[in-house]
Order: structure tokens, then sequence, then C-alpha cells
């Protein structure tokens, strides 16, 4: 990928790969959505007519959370009860 906002600026990724989902842009930002975790190293070189400037990169994607614990860190309102395990586990008001 090269690209540039001025004529004679660039951005260039040079070696290595982006995580998978990932896209880098003009101005250096990575978009996208990651679909995998791991550890990705890439380099990109910016240049413009007055000189260039490397810098190599590393991403660290971390594993995709599953969804929280049903009733963990919940309040329940005013109110109302819950029943777990046969047993009243009912809690009211602010925690």
């Amino acid at each position: 990928m090269t690209c540039g906002y001025w004529p004679g600026d660039r951005l260039t990724q040079v070696s290595g790969s982006l995580p998978p989902g990932l896209t880098l842009g003009c101005d250096g930002t990575l978009t996208g959505t990651p679909a995998q975790a791991g550890s990705y190293t890439f380099s990109v070189q910016a240049a413009n007519p007055i000189g260039t400037y490397d810098a190599s990169l590393t991403v660290a994607i971390a594993p995709a959370m599953g969804p929280p614990w049903p009733g963990k860190g919940c309040v329940i309102p005013p109110g109302c009860s819950r029943r777990a395990g046969g047993a009243d586990a009912s809690k009211t008001g602010a925690p």
C-alpha cells in the first residue's frame, strides 16, 4: 500500500503482515475489525521530498472475550427477586 496527501508524500507498508481484518490508512491509522488473535509485526516507510522515516511496529491482538457470566455484577431492581439453585438469591436496592 502506497499513498499520500501531497505530491511526493507517501506511506508504504514495506514488509510483514497486518492483522487479518485491519487496513493501514494513508494517515497511519489502523482500521477494521481484527479477525484473528496473535502478534503481527510489519514495517512502514513514510517519505516526502525532504526525507524518509522507517518504523517497525508490532500489534498484539488479544483473543475475543465471551459474553459476561449471567448474574455477575448485576443489581436486581427494587421489587424484583431471582431464584438461583432453589434458594432465594434476591437482592434489592443499590449495591
